[in-house]
């Protein structure tokens, strides 16, 4: 049973995580194929109060169960840090100090205006020399919500007659060109956009189990996602044995 760790800022964002890994591991690992894959994978935190750790309450949550906490300041390799570097090599190095560390983390992250997050979380990962797990880094941009809507098709009269009033009032498509949705316009809002169309977690989920990982916009962050499941997540089943 592999244990898959995922840092990210809230439960959407886990579930996000979670039904993208388990769409690549179904898709790419064989001879997972006609199993149920809750009894190859267990998605897990620090306890039992939520399979997920948040960004936000790192200190707090880490502090609990390591008992000496590393310490998260300094450069790294004579750079200063990026935007999420301390907090990135401080979850890590914590966990690969655990008795029992995860298998595959997941790092998660809205850019928010910030691309060069992908830069901090690269650095955090990059301090952790030769890591007990798998590292993942995912940054979604600008935020969740673009992986969202670009899996997002309509199902019904209503939902084909909402996203052309939204298009029609952007000038473009929001489904197929998310990306865009970047301005500080209410118009241009991509929370409000998202919650216009997949209104309720349902509805999102659908949207991400059903998302084309072909011809994904390049500056939305989830082609790279997917890229970093398949290279990192992947080889934690591949190499295991397969049941008999």
């Amino acid at each position: 049973m592999s244990r898959l760790l995922v840092v990210c800022e809230a439960e959407a964002d886990f579930r996000a995580a979670r039904i993208l890994a388990d769409r690549v591991l179904l898709q790419e690992v064989e001879w997972l194929g006609g199993h149920n894959l809750d009894d190859f994978r267990r998605w897990v935190g620090l306890d039992d109060s939520r399979p997920y750790l948040v960004w936000k309450s790192l200190r707090d949550e880490v502090g609990r169960v390591v008992p000496r906490v590393p310490g998260i300041f300094g450069h790294f390799e004579s750079e200063p840090g990026a935007p999420d570097a301390w907090a990135a090599r401080f979850v890590l190095l914590s966990l690969a100090g655990l008795a029992e560390p995860p298998d595959a983390v997941v790092l998660l992250r809205d850019a928010d205006g910030q691309p060069e997050r992908r830069q901090g979380l690269e650095q955090g990962k990059a301090a952790l020399r030769n890591p007990p797990f798998a590292v993942v880094v995912g940054l979604a941009d600008p935020k969740r919500e673009a992986w969202v809507l670009w899996g997002f098709r309509p199902k019904t009269p209503f939902e084909q007659s909402r996203l052309n009033g939204l298009a029609a009032g952007l000038g473009f498509d929001p489904t197929r060109d998310p990306g865009r949705l970047r301005g500080r316009s209410e118009e241009r809002d991509i929370k409000r956009v998202a919650a216009a169309l997949a209104g309720d977690a349902s509805r999102e989920d659908d949207c991400l189990l059903e998302l084309a990982f072909e011809g994904i916009p390049a500056d939305i962050g989830l082609g790279q996602f997917v890229g970093e499941l398949r290279s990192k997540l992947v080889p934690v089943f591949s190499h295991a044995r397969a049941p008999t």
